[in-house]
Formats: C-alpha cells, sequence, structure tokens
C-alpha cells in the first residue's frame, strides 16, 4: 500500500543513512521500524530509542590531504582572532 507520511528532516536524514549502511531501501527499513515498534508495544516493551547523530560527510579535495582536527582551544583563538580582524575600533586586550 502506498501512502506519504511527513518526517522532521534530521529523522529523514537518520533513516535515509541507517537504510544505506545496512545495505536496504528505505521503504523497508520504515516497514521494519514499524513493525518492531507495534510488536514492541503489544509485549509491553519500552519503545524509548537511543539515536546516535547521522555521520558526518567530509569534503576532500582529491590529491590533498584532509583537513586536520582543530582542538576546541585552536577553534576559540581562530575565531577570536577574525572578530578581532573585523570588529574596526576595537583594540584588543
Amino acid at each position: 500500500m502506498r501512502t506519504t507520511i511527513d518526517l522532521l528532516e534530521d529523522i529523514f536524514r537518520e533513516v535515509k543513512t541507517r537504510a544505506v549502511q545496512q545495505g536496504t531501501t528505505l521503504k523497508n527499513l520504515i516497514s521494519q521500524f514499524i513493525e518492531s515498534g507495534l510488536s514492541a508495544q503489544g509485549a509491553g516493551v519500552s519503545t524509548k530509542v537511543h539515536r546516535q547523530p547521522p555521520p558526518v560527510a567530509i569534503r576532500r579535495i582529491p590529491g590533498q590531504a584532509p583537513s586536520p582536527t582543530l582542538s576546541n582551544r585552536e577553534l576559540h583563538a581562530i575565531l577570536e582572532a577574525e572578530d578581532i580582524e573585523v570588529t574596526p575600533g576595537v583594540s584588543a586586550m
């Protein structure tokens, strides 16, 4: 049977990502989720799901090494330096 559902964007991305990772279709994965949810409710099992964020795609330029990972301290220093450069008339402390 064909039906239309509206999903939140982050839920759709997560389900689509899981379908790709499991080598199945979005349709089959959603059907599995619905079946397991219905059977869990009938058995009185808790249906709380511990969701993990979807993996982040990293764009790489062919032939170049990926960007190094920066610590929070390094990122904060970069942002402060940019704020100082952008803000005219404000002196650095």
